[in-house]
């Protein structure tokens, strides 16, 4: 029986050691911060940079070793392949990161090559996304030198020879990198206005790229900016809005690409609803254009905590009073919400919210009936769990937990999820 005990104690002393061996190694000093670890997670898969990075403590070290052994006023004339052989390590960038202007300067070196011609590959992607990561007018002089340039450069095919035909083949939108990492500089030096995202987003000059600038932006500015400035970038950003442009979002039709990434970013997931509601309340007394368009956006929000709540929601007191007091116009979408939160309830009783609701839903064009009560239907029949899943963002990046050895885990140009070299 000794023997058992004693052999059962130095199985769970190995156990409990080998546990605090592995926190130890996640919390070694020694080891740079993980640059990516605080990237928004985006609506869509964003293959342009790292989805997860797992650092290998051996090899992370060796690349540490061979940037201290470079200083500062070598860094612009070191020889590259003799300081780090043949960048084998997808590490070696984003470590470069973490080292200030000296790292700045190396990541601008490994840079030069593509500028000269190079094809862009996933080591221009990491280059890209580390330069992103540093909060300074180098890195954010290199990113706005990459952007201009694959605007210029970027063609959406290539054209290939087969069996002596010419096929087109599309090409991954080199442009999203550089516009995606100077966003995220501008945010780190808490520099992005709503004015600098407007100005890339006439910059970009292009349908499917116009309404990026805002949805990465507004995601860079929630992650790496305080909530205040948040708040201010999208209240900037209403205010640049002509009147007639918030009125046509307040219809059922298609709003600009400006209002309709607001939309996504407010509405995307549980962690920004409590956005809306506040910048709500922060624009009590406005103009009734942003009023009227910041309160539908409330509404759409209470429809969706309705759908996780069996058709219950809760509603903000000083809300049900502004809309007493307030004289607000009827808009197509506000009608078609207010006839969806009919079918609902508030988990209190808000009488005055009840008028105002019957009174919109009232003025509902009837074609859009059919579609309401639909709305409705899927409200009260919805699941707890998959509803909430919808919400939730990390639900989208479940599927990282998977990875689990080191390396840089991205799509990359390739288009297929892989783990880039760490040689």
């Amino acid at each position: 029986m000794g023997s058992l005990k004693q052999r059962l104690y130095c199985v769970l002393f190995a156990l409990t050691s080998f546990t605090f061996a592995q926190r130890a190694q996640a919390h070694d000093p020694n080891l740079p911060r993980n640059v990516f670890a605080n990237d928004p997670i985006g609506s869509d898969w964003v293959w342009w940079r790292p989805q997860k990075m797992i650092f290998d403590p051996v090899k992370v070290l060796e690349i540490q070793t061979q940037i201290a052994a470079i200083s500062p006023e070598d860094a612009s004339s070191v020889n590259l392949e003799d300081a780090f052989g043949e960048h084998g390590s997808a590490f070696l960038f984003p470590i470069l990161a973490t080292h200030g202007d000296k790292g700045v300067t190396l990541l601008r070196r490994f840079l030069k090559p593509y500028i000269e011609g190079k094809a862009p590959d996933d080591s221009w992607l990491l280059i890209v996304a580390s330069l992103g990561r540093v909060p300074s007018s180098e890195a954010r002089s290199a990113l706005e030198g990459e952007l201009a340039r694959m605007l210029r450069e970027w063609t959406p095919s290539e054209t290939i020879k087969i069996k002596g035909r010419e096929i087109h083949v599309p090409r991954p939108d080199t442009r999203i990198p550089p516009l995606d990492a100077l966003l995220a500089c501008l945010a780190g030096q808490e520099a992005l206005t709503a004015q600098k995202i407007d100005a890339l987003s006439k910059q970009v000059r292009d349908r499917i790229l116009v309404s990026r600038p805002w949805t990465a932006g507004l995601e860079w500015t929630r992650q790496l900016m305080p909530e205040a400035s948040l708040l201010t970038v999208i209240d900037d950003a209403l205010e640049l809005c002509e009147e007639k442009e918030l009125l046509t979002a307040m219809e059922l039709q298609a709003s600009s690409e400006r209002l309709r990434a607001i939309w996504v970013f407010l509405h995307d997931s549980t962690d920004t609803w409590p956005i809306v509601e506040k910048l709500l309340l922060r624009h009590a007394s406005a103009e009734p254009a942003i009023f009227d368009y910041l309160l539908i956006q409330y509404m759409y929000v209470l429809s969706y905590k309705a759908q996780i709540g069996h058709g219950t929601y809760v509603l903000n007191e000083q809300v049900a009073s502004l809309v007493s007091r307030r004289q607000i116009d009827s808009h197509g979408n506000l009608s078609y919400i207010s006839r969806v939160l009919t079918g609902c309830k508030t988990q209190e009783e808000h009488p005055q919210w009840g008028q105002f609701l019957a009174k919109h839903a009232a003025t509902l064009d009837k074609k859009y009936e059919d579609m309401a009560a639909s709305h409705v239907k899927r409200i009260l029949e919805s699941k707890d769990e998959e509803t909430k899943q919808l919400f939730d963002r990390q639900t989208r990046v479940k599927v990282f937990e998977n990875f689990k050895t080191p390396g840089v885990h991205m799509i990359g140009l390739t288009g297929a999820r892989q783990k880039l070299s760490v040689k």
